[in-house]
């Protein structure tokens, strides 16, 4: 998903139903991603600029839509939500058919940037 908050990176993933209840074997551990690496596990699936395009969008939403919210106009927000979704549509290009990326809009719905009966009409 794609949607900015607060010193986070612009991308988010959503586990599936099976993910949630999977638990950690005994014995297993897996890494904390900490701030210094967020968008570790994206490496290799999506290309570095697009990382930090995400990461750039991000940091404007904390400007435009957060803590100076109040010095943007009404045109400075509809384009920060536009560029997100441009974001999302190469994020699902760059990814591909295997996932299915959403971006929040400016009401704060989610949208598939594929939709699921697209995508059936094609296959």
């Amino acid at each position: 998903m794609i949607d900015w908050d607060f010193g986070a990176t612009g991308i988010w993933g959503i586990r599936t139903a099976e993910e949630e209840i999977a638990h950690v074997p005994g014995g297993e551990w897996r890494p904390f991603v900490g701030p210094h690496d967020r968008n570790r596990g994206w490496q290799g699936l999506l290309s570095d600029q697009l990382l930090g395009a995400l990461q750039a969008w991000n940091d404007d939403g904390d400007l435009v839509m957060g803590r100076r919210a109040h010095e943007h106009t009404d045109e400075d927000r509809v384009a920060f939500w536009a560029l997100g979704r441009e974001l999302a549509e190469e994020v699902q290009r760059q990814l591909g058919a295997d996932y299915e990326v959403l971006v929040v809009t400016d009401s704060g719905a989610w949208q598939w940037v594929d939709p699921p009966a697209l995508r059936a009409d094609r296959g």
